[in-house]
């Protein structure tokens, strides 16, 4: 991506429903763990969404981390469409309680 699309708001994600704006430009000074738990804080998450977005290839690593931290992370698994337009089911994560 060049510098002018990082300094737009990130692409307003709907999921079930919900929207919010995350500045990228202001999670990519952050760690990762950093990074992903801002995420949480405004929605849930997948593992492509973590890449996509926070560049976060590691992202497992990263939700055992904030969980050791104290922070409390549940997992559902939801259906959607890969590039073929076939079902699959992947892990989406939400922060339910700050540590």
């Amino acid at each position: 991506q060049n510098l002018t699309n990082r300094k737009i708001m990130a692409k307003t994600m709907y999921l079930q429903g919900q929207m919010a704006e995350i500045d990228i430009d202001a999670l990519a000074r952050k760690s990762q763990k950093a990074r992903l738990l801002a995420w949480l804080r405004h929605k849930p998450i997948t593992g492509l969404q973590a890449w996509k977005f926070l560049g976060i290839l590691n992202y497992k690593g990263r939700i055992h981390d904030l969980r050791r931290d104290g922070h409390v992370i549940e997992t559902r698994y939801i259906e959607v469409a890969n590039r073929y337009g076939e079902r699959c089911r992947v892990a989406q994560y939400w922060l339910k309680e700050e540590a």
